[in-house]
Protein backbone atom coordinates (compact mmCIF):
# COMPACT_ATOMS: atom_id res chain seq x y z
CA UNK A 1 0.00 0.00 0.00
CA UNK A 2 1.44 3.28 -0.54
CA UNK A 3 1.71 4.98 2.17
CA UNK A 4 3.49 8.58 1.21
CA UNK A 5 3.72 11.73 2.63
CA UNK A 6 0.47 13.87 3.59
CA UNK A 7 1.12 17.49 2.97
CA UNK A 8 0.48 19.44 6.53
CA UNK A 9 -0.41 22.96 5.04
CA UNK A 10 -2.45 25.00 2.70
CA UNK A 11 -1.61 27.78 1.71
CA UNK A 12 -4.63 29.35 -0.40
CA UNK A 13 -5.83 32.50 0.73
CA UNK A 14 -9.86 30.39 0.85
CA UNK A 15 -10.72 33.88 -0.65
CA UNK A 16 -8.82 34.14 -3.25
CA UNK A 17 -9.86 34.93 -6.68
CA UNK A 18 -9.26 32.11 -9.04
CA UNK A 19 -6.58 33.85 -11.63
CA UNK A 20 -8.05 32.24 -14.75
CA UNK A 21 -12.07 33.59 -13.44
CA UNK A 22 -13.97 34.78 -16.50
CA UNK A 23 -17.23 35.78 -16.95
CA UNK A 24 -17.76 34.88 -20.06
CA UNK A 25 -20.63 32.51 -20.90
CA UNK A 26 -19.34 29.27 -20.59
CA UNK A 27 -21.56 26.86 -21.76
CA UNK A 28 -22.67 24.63 -18.55
CA UNK A 29 -21.30 26.89 -16.11
CA UNK A 30 -21.91 30.27 -14.40
CA UNK A 31 -19.86 32.16 -11.96
CA UNK A 32 -21.60 33.02 -8.62
CA UNK A 33 -19.89 35.02 -5.89
CA UNK A 34 -16.09 34.58 -8.13
CA UNK A 35 -16.95 30.88 -8.17
CA UNK A 36 -17.76 28.69 -10.93
CA UNK A 37 -20.49 26.05 -10.72
CA UNK A 38 -21.92 23.62 -12.87
CA UNK A 39 -25.35 23.79 -14.29
CA UNK A 40 -28.26 21.32 -14.09
CA UNK A 41 -26.07 18.82 -11.92
CA UNK A 42 -27.08 18.03 -7.87
CA UNK A 43 -22.97 18.54 -7.09
CA UNK A 44 -22.97 22.37 -5.57
CA UNK A 45 -19.11 22.79 -4.83
CA UNK A 46 -17.90 24.24 -7.65
CA UNK A 47 -15.67 23.68 -10.33
CA UNK A 48 -12.43 25.85 -10.41
CA UNK A 49 -8.56 26.34 -9.74
CA UNK A 50 -9.61 26.75 -6.02
CA UNK A 51 -11.60 23.83 -5.91
CA UNK A 52 -9.01 21.56 -6.99
CA UNK A 53 -6.45 22.57 -4.81
CA UNK A 54 -8.86 22.21 -2.04
CA UNK A 55 -9.82 18.76 -3.31
CA UNK A 56 -5.88 17.64 -3.28
CA UNK A 57 -5.54 18.72 -0.02
CA UNK A 58 -8.55 16.82 0.93
CA UNK A 59 -7.04 13.76 -0.55
CA UNK A 60 -3.88 14.14 2.00
CA UNK A 61 -6.20 13.87 4.95
CA UNK A 62 -7.91 11.09 3.82
CA UNK A 63 -4.89 9.23 2.07
CA UNK A 64 -2.90 10.18 5.53
CA UNK A 65 -5.83 8.83 7.67
CA UNK A 66 -6.39 5.67 5.91
CA UNK A 67 -2.22 5.11 5.18
CA UNK A 68 -2.77 4.72 1.91
CA UNK A 69 -4.72 4.92 -0.92
CA UNK A 70 -7.21 2.29 -0.87
CA UNK A 71 -7.98 -0.66 1.64
CA UNK A 72 -9.53 -3.45 -0.94
CA UNK A 73 -6.75 -6.24 -0.67
CA UNK A 74 -5.32 -5.54 -4.41
CA UNK A 75 -2.36 -7.15 -5.16
CA UNK A 76 -1.07 -6.42 -9.01
CA UNK A 77 -4.40 -5.18 -10.61
CA UNK A 78 -4.03 -4.30 -14.29
CA UNK A 79 -6.98 -2.13 -14.98
CA UNK A 80 -8.44 0.34 -12.77
CA UNK A 81 -11.41 2.83 -12.89
CA UNK A 82 -11.52 6.09 -11.12
CA UNK A 83 -15.69 7.16 -10.55
CA UNK A 84 -15.31 10.71 -10.35
CA UNK A 85 -11.79 11.00 -10.12
CA UNK A 86 -12.33 14.84 -9.95
CA UNK A 87 -8.13 16.09 -10.11
CA UNK A 88 -6.50 12.64 -10.98
CA UNK A 89 -4.75 13.25 -7.84
CA UNK A 90 -5.45 9.45 -6.59
CA UNK A 91 -5.20 7.98 -10.39
CA UNK A 92 -1.72 9.57 -10.36
CA UNK A 93 -0.54 8.22 -7.18
CA UNK A 94 -1.78 4.59 -8.11
CA UNK A 95 -0.52 4.87 -11.38
CA UNK A 96 2.91 5.70 -9.51
CA UNK A 97 2.15 2.24 -6.90
CA UNK A 98 1.05 0.28 -9.99
CA UNK A 99 3.21 0.97 -13.29
CA UNK A 100 1.80 -1.60 -15.77
CA UNK A 101 -1.58 -0.40 -14.54
CA UNK A 102 -4.08 1.06 -16.80
CA UNK A 103 -6.07 3.62 -15.06
CA UNK A 104 -9.25 5.44 -16.72
CA UNK A 105 -10.83 7.74 -14.79
CA UNK A 106 -14.47 9.39 -15.31
CA UNK A 107 -15.69 13.08 -14.96
CA UNK A 108 -18.23 15.35 -15.89
CA UNK A 109 -15.37 17.55 -16.26
CA UNK A 110 -11.89 16.51 -17.19
CA UNK A 111 -9.25 18.21 -15.45
CA UNK A 112 -5.99 19.21 -17.90
CA UNK A 113 -2.46 19.68 -17.30
CA UNK A 114 -2.66 23.47 -16.38
CA UNK A 115 -4.94 23.06 -13.89
CA UNK A 116 -3.44 20.13 -12.19
CA UNK A 117 0.29 21.05 -12.78
CA UNK A 118 0.73 17.43 -13.31
CA UNK A 119 1.73 15.36 -15.70
CA UNK A 120 0.21 12.00 -15.92
CA UNK A 121 1.89 8.61 -17.37
CA UNK A 122 0.27 6.91 -20.75
CA UNK A 123 -1.22 4.32 -18.26
CA UNK A 124 -3.94 7.21 -17.04
CA UNK A 125 -6.99 7.90 -19.39
CA UNK A 126 -9.41 10.35 -18.69
CA UNK A 127 -12.96 10.28 -20.10
CA UNK A 128 -15.70 12.89 -19.97
CA UNK A 129 -18.91 10.81 -18.37
CA UNK A 130 -22.01 11.56 -16.47
CA UNK A 131 -22.83 8.47 -14.69
CA UNK A 132 -26.22 8.80 -14.20
CA UNK A 133 -26.06 7.77 -17.60
CA UNK A 134 -24.84 5.07 -17.51
CA UNK A 135 -20.71 3.74 -17.36
CA UNK A 136 -19.66 3.50 -21.14
CA UNK A 137 -17.51 1.09 -20.37
CA UNK A 138 -17.20 -2.90 -21.47
CA UNK A 139 -19.08 -5.89 -18.91
CA UNK A 140 -16.24 -6.88 -16.85
CA UNK A 141 -13.33 -5.05 -18.24
CA UNK A 142 -11.84 -3.85 -14.75
CA UNK A 143 -10.44 -5.96 -11.67
CA UNK A 144 -10.59 -2.57 -9.47
CA UNK A 145 -13.22 -0.15 -9.37
CA UNK A 146 -12.61 3.13 -6.83
CA UNK A 147 -15.30 5.67 -6.40
CA UNK A 148 -14.85 7.87 -3.66
CA UNK A 149 -16.78 11.31 -2.40
CA UNK A 150 -19.99 11.00 -4.65
CA UNK A 151 -22.57 11.33 -1.60
CA UNK A 152 -22.72 14.62 -2.21
CA UNK A 153 -23.05 14.35 -6.23
CA UNK A 154 -25.30 11.72 -6.96
CA UNK A 155 -29.22 11.35 -5.72
CA UNK A 156 -29.73 8.55 -3.58
CA UNK A 157 -32.59 7.41 -5.57
CA UNK A 158 -29.41 6.84 -8.76
CA UNK A 159 -27.09 4.82 -6.18
CA UNK A 160 -28.73 1.20 -6.99
CA UNK A 161 -28.44 1.93 -10.50
CA UNK A 162 -25.04 2.73 -10.55
CA UNK A 163 -23.45 0.31 -8.20
CA UNK A 164 -25.48 -2.45 -10.73
CA UNK A 165 -23.71 -0.53 -13.43
CA UNK A 166 -20.69 -1.02 -11.28
CA UNK A 167 -21.04 -4.31 -10.76
CA UNK A 168 -21.54 -5.11 -13.95
CA UNK A 169 -17.68 -3.43 -15.72
CA UNK A 170 -16.05 -5.57 -12.66
CA UNK A 171 -14.35 -8.67 -13.16
CA UNK A 172 -15.69 -11.43 -10.65
CA UNK A 173 -12.39 -11.51 -8.99
CA UNK A 174 -11.56 -7.96 -8.93
CA UNK A 175 -12.72 -5.45 -5.78
CA UNK A 176 -15.07 -2.66 -5.76
CA UNK A 177 -14.09 0.03 -3.00
CA UNK A 178 -16.88 3.19 -2.28
CA UNK A 179 -15.20 5.98 -0.03
CA UNK A 180 -17.81 8.48 1.77
CA UNK A 181 -17.31 11.04 4.36
CA UNK A 182 -20.14 12.87 6.50
CA UNK A 183 -21.98 15.46 5.43
CA UNK A 184 -23.62 15.82 9.07
CA UNK A 185 -20.59 15.82 11.48
CA UNK A 186 -20.76 14.62 15.06
CA UNK A 187 -20.44 16.60 18.39
CA UNK A 188 -21.81 19.62 17.18
CA UNK A 189 -22.65 22.52 18.42
CA UNK A 190 -25.94 25.06 18.11
CA UNK A 191 -24.43 26.97 15.09
CA UNK A 192 -22.90 24.40 13.55
CA UNK A 193 -25.92 22.52 13.72
CA UNK A 194 -28.10 25.40 12.16
CA UNK A 195 -25.54 25.74 9.19
CA UNK A 196 -25.91 21.88 8.63
CA UNK A 197 -29.41 22.32 8.98
CA UNK A 198 -29.65 24.61 5.90
CA UNK A 199 -27.14 22.29 4.06
CA UNK A 200 -29.26 18.91 4.62
CA UNK A 201 -32.35 20.82 3.01
CA UNK A 202 -30.10 21.93 0.32
CA UNK A 203 -29.48 18.42 0.06
CA UNK A 204 -32.29 16.77 -0.05
CA UNK A 205 -34.23 19.32 -2.76
CA UNK A 206 -31.62 17.91 -5.24
CA UNK A 207 -31.80 14.20 -3.78
CA UNK A 208 -29.28 13.92 -2.03
CA UNK A 209 -29.42 11.80 1.00
CA UNK A 210 -27.11 13.13 3.92
CA UNK A 211 -26.78 9.88 6.05
CA UNK A 212 -25.89 7.46 2.83
CA UNK A 213 -22.21 7.27 3.35
CA UNK A 214 -23.13 5.92 6.46
CA UNK A 215 -24.82 3.01 4.43
CA UNK A 216 -22.19 2.34 1.29
CA UNK A 217 -21.80 -1.12 2.76
CA UNK A 218 -24.97 -2.08 3.01
CA UNK A 219 -25.93 -0.95 -0.75
CA UNK A 220 -22.41 -2.87 -2.06
CA UNK A 221 -24.57 -5.92 -0.56
CA UNK A 222 -28.01 -5.07 -1.94
CA UNK A 223 -25.84 -4.68 -5.55
CA UNK A 224 -25.11 -8.49 -4.99
CA UNK A 225 -21.27 -7.61 -4.01
CA UNK A 226 -20.42 -10.27 -1.72
CA UNK A 227 -17.19 -10.35 0.49
CA UNK A 228 -18.15 -7.21 1.63
CA UNK A 229 -15.81 -5.53 4.40
CA UNK A 230 -16.79 -2.03 6.10
CA UNK A 231 -14.99 0.56 8.08
CA UNK A 232 -15.15 3.75 9.98
CA UNK A 233 -12.46 6.43 10.78
CA UNK A 234 -13.01 9.50 12.97
CA UNK A 235 -11.52 12.45 11.71
CA UNK A 236 -11.40 15.44 14.17
CA UNK A 237 -11.96 19.43 12.98
CA UNK A 238 -9.84 21.60 14.90
CA UNK A 239 -6.61 22.29 16.74
CA UNK A 240 -7.69 19.54 19.42
CA UNK A 241 -7.51 17.06 16.58
CA UNK A 242 -3.60 17.12 16.11
CA UNK A 243 -2.24 18.06 12.64
CA UNK A 244 -5.25 15.96 10.99
CA UNK A 245 -7.38 18.01 13.23
CA UNK A 246 -6.23 21.27 11.84
CA UNK A 247 -6.13 19.98 8.18
CA UNK A 248 -9.15 18.83 8.88
CA UNK A 249 -10.18 22.46 10.12
CA UNK A 250 -8.71 24.40 7.01
CA UNK A 251 -10.77 21.68 4.77
CA UNK A 252 -14.04 22.89 6.56
CA UNK A 253 -13.63 26.42 6.59
CA UNK A 254 -12.42 25.92 2.65
CA UNK A 255 -15.62 24.41 2.21
CA UNK A 256 -17.82 26.00 3.80
CA UNK A 257 -16.89 29.03 1.44
CA UNK A 258 -17.17 27.51 -1.30
CA UNK A 259 -21.39 26.79 -0.14
CA UNK A 260 -21.53 30.17 0.29
CA UNK A 261 -23.26 31.08 -2.61
CA UNK A 262 -25.63 28.62 -2.44
CA UNK A 263 -26.18 28.46 1.30
CA UNK A 264 -26.67 32.46 0.86
CA UNK A 265 -29.41 31.86 -1.82
CA UNK A 266 -31.50 29.45 -0.02
CA UNK A 267 -31.36 31.47 3.15
CA UNK A 268 -31.84 35.25 4.16
CA UNK A 269 -28.68 35.49 5.18
CA UNK A 270 -26.30 38.20 4.67
CA UNK A 271 -22.92 38.11 3.75
CA UNK A 272 -21.43 39.84 6.92
CA UNK A 273 -24.28 37.06 8.58
CA UNK A 274 -23.16 34.07 6.99
CA UNK A 275 -18.86 34.76 7.28
CA UNK A 276 -19.95 35.07 11.04
CA UNK A 277 -21.81 31.63 11.03
CA UNK A 278 -18.63 29.96 9.68
CA UNK A 279 -16.22 31.85 12.12
CA UNK A 280 -18.49 30.56 15.24
CA UNK A 281 -19.02 27.52 13.79
CA UNK A 282 -15.19 27.02 13.56
CA UNK A 283 -15.14 27.87 17.41
CA UNK A 284 -17.79 25.23 18.15
CA UNK A 285 -15.64 22.48 16.24
CA UNK A 286 -12.72 23.67 18.90
CA UNK A 287 -15.32 23.72 22.51
CA UNK A 288 -17.62 20.39 21.38
CA UNK A 289 -14.37 18.86 19.85
CA UNK A 290 -16.49 17.98 16.44
CA UNK A 291 -15.58 15.46 14.31
CA UNK A 292 -16.76 13.35 11.02
CA UNK A 293 -16.52 9.57 9.98
CA UNK A 294 -14.87 9.09 6.95
CA UNK A 295 -16.35 5.26 5.66
CA UNK A 296 -14.73 2.42 3.43
CA UNK A 297 -16.25 0.04 2.06
CA UNK A 298 -14.97 -2.72 -0.08
CA UNK A 299 -16.30 -6.21 -2.35
CA UNK A 300 -16.14 -8.94 -4.68
CA UNK A 301 -19.19 -8.67 -7.32
CA UNK A 302 -20.96 -11.76 -7.37
CA UNK A 303 -20.75 -14.20 -10.21
CA UNK A 304 -23.23 -13.40 -13.17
Amino acid sequence: MNRGRACATWSMDVNERDPQQTHSHEPGFEWVEGRRHMLDVPYMLPKDLQEISRLDFQHYIYRSVLKGNYLAPITQPTRMLDIGCGTGRWMLEMATEFPNAWIVGLDLVIPTPQETNSIFPPTCTFQQCNVLNGLPLPNKSFDYVHQRLMAVALPALNWPAILNDMVRVTHPNGWIELTETDIITHNRGPKTTQLLTWVAEICRMRGIDVLLPQKIGQLLQAARVHNVITRTYAIPIGRWGGRIGMMARTNLHAIAQAMRAPIMAATALTLQEYDQLIEETLNECEQYRTFGNLYVAYGQPAES
